[in-house]
């Protein structure tokens, strides 16, 4: 992290919205001495402002998704607006649970998860859910990933399914997540967000590569990149050097880092 004394002075200058991290523990958590406190309060070090989170638990329970949730409400207020679990295996019961709570709490949108629930983002099984996000104005942020990996099942998040979602749901708005993969995937990625306006991307996790800003930028323009980190999973600043170790102006960072997801999120309301 020694690169970060290199670049402070220049985050500083930016607000910075996370659309992309979790709180509570999981398997595949890293993150050293892990707890929710030492995750926001180095992203409160690093100028963020709001933090977009799902809650780990919410993958396997919906129902203890609200009981975290409203824990972590009183505890760290509105720096934590909250994605709500939808689960294809279970329709009903998770629009139920978003539409009861999603004016009870900062509410940021839906986060789905097609390799952690086993089903295609392109099932039918969300269908109910592109109904109610499109009705309700609501966004949708998805794992997604390429489909050339030794896990067969990332097929299922394969990002190009989407479009066949955006043939009968076309106002669905849609946060392509990790940026749809790895390296050699990203033109097909480009390329889908190219024919459909509706469509946003981010690059949390380990997705680091600083040039892909400037091929999206180039080919889609600055307004539809969001900044995520996959916290706690990634660490913020290897996020933050990445974005600063790209060819940009700072209207561009400005518009990743922040002015984007306020504009998508309507936190200028």
């Amino acid at each position: 992290m020694t690169e970060v004394a290199d670049y402070i002075d220049d985050i500083k200058k930016f607000k910075v919205i996370d659309v992309h991290m979790h709180l509570g523990v999981t398997s595949n958590v890293y993150y050293y001495n892990y707890n929710d406190e030492k995750v926001i309060n180095l992203q409160k070090k690093f100028n963020v402002k709001k933090s977009l989170c799902s809650h780990c638990v919410g993958f396997s329970s919906l129902d203890n998704q609200m009981d975290e949730i409203y824990k972590l409400v009183d505890k760290f207020g509105d720096f934590i607006c909250w994605y709500l679990i939808y689960d294809p295996h279970y329709p009903q019961k998770s629009l139920d649970i978003i539409d009861k709570n999603k004016d009870k709490i900062n509410f940021a949108g839906i986060k789905i998860h097609p390799v952690f629930h086993e089903t295609r983002l392109d099932d039918k099984a969300y269908y109910p859910l592109w109904e109610y996000v499109i009705q309700n104005d609501i966004v949708v942020l998805s794992h997604t990933w390429s489909p050339y990996t030794e896990s067969p099942k990332q097929f299922l998040s394969n990002p190009l399914l989407v479009e066949n979602v955006l043939t009968k749901f076309e106002e669905l708005k849609f946060i392509v997540g990790h940026g749809g993969g790895k390296i050699p995937f990203y033109s097909e990625v480009i390329e889908l967000l190219k024919r459909h306006n509706n469509l946003y991307v981010e690059f949390a996790g380990d997705t680091l590569y600083p040039k892909i800003f400037r091929r999206v930028i180039d080919e889609v323009g600055s307004k539809r990149v969001l900044f995520g980190t996959d916290m706690p999973m990634i660490d913020i600043r290897y996020h933050l050097i990445s974005v600063f170790k790209a060819d940009l102006t700072n209207e561009e960072r400005g518009n990743i880092f922040y002015n984007n997801a306020v504009q998508l999120f309507k936190f200028d309301k």
